[in-house]
């Protein structure tokens, strides 16, 4: 139930992120973070406890997450200086898992510091879905 619940929650934030970068035209930190939160969260919702499996599961579904949404906004971005410049080129909705590596690489190479963004939003993901909570906590005797 837990991957359930994080999927739906990938879908979700994803979506909102997208809306995010594409209407204010930056991104921040703290929504990255909050993607990999969110996703993490719902994995603990779903499955009532936390695991390595579920923080795994989770760090996995905010790189899916985060990958397909940096394509689909960097194709918006696309889309819109195309229009500006009159063309009718039409860009295909999805071109592919190699596509989205090159927009991912293009986009570190472009802004070093999303990297970090991205790493930190996997390591909340992982950090929720493992234990429940960003911290760490000592073991209990």
């Amino acid at each position: 139930m837990g991957v359930l619940f994080a999927v739906g929650a990938a879908i979700v934030v994803g979506g909102l992120y997208f809306l995010f970068v594409t209407l204010l035209k930056f991104q921040s930190l703290y929504v990255s973070l909050g993607v990999g939160a969110a996703i993490g969260a719902a994995y603990m919702t779903g499955s009532g406890k936390g695991s390595k499996r579920g923080g795994i599961i989770s760090a996995i579904l905010v790189v899916i997450t985060l990958a397909v949404t940096q394509y689909f906004i960097d194709r918006k971005f696309l889309i819109d200086a195309l229009e500006r410049e009159g063309s009718q080129y039409v860009v295909p909705l999805w071109m592919g898992v190699d596509i989205t590596k090159r927009v991912m690489k293009a986009t570190f190479d472009r802004n070093q510091i999303r990297f970090l963004f991205y790493v930190l939003a996997v390591g909340a993901g992982y950090m929720l879905g493992a234990n429940g909570h960003l911290g760490f906590k000592p073991k209990q005797k």
